[in-house]
């Protein structure tokens, strides 16, 4: 199902959404439901995983990545 079906928080809330968890959607076809995040403040996946909306590698460990490889690991998420 490419979820853990768990509510985490990501560090996307804001106000009275700090420190809430969020459900973990599916990661199967997530093509169809951009922008991405809570808000919609990321348009792309590859924008999800970048620095920029991921601090501290909350939306998993992308940190240390290579440009290429966050290309490929997007490219991978919308083929699910």
């Amino acid at each position: 199902m490419f979820t853990d079906l768990k509510k985490h928080d990501v560090g996307t809330g804001k106000g009275s959404q700090a420190k809430k968890g969020f459900d973990t959607p599916t990661l199967i076809e997530i093509w169809r439901t951009a922008p991405y995040l809570i808000d919609g403040r990321a348009l792309t996946i590859l924008d999800v995983l970048s620095k920029k909306h991921n601090p501290g590698d909350r939306h998993g460990k992308t940190s240390d990545l290579t440009k290429q490889e966050l290309t490929d690991m997007a490219q991978y998420v919308l083929s699910l």
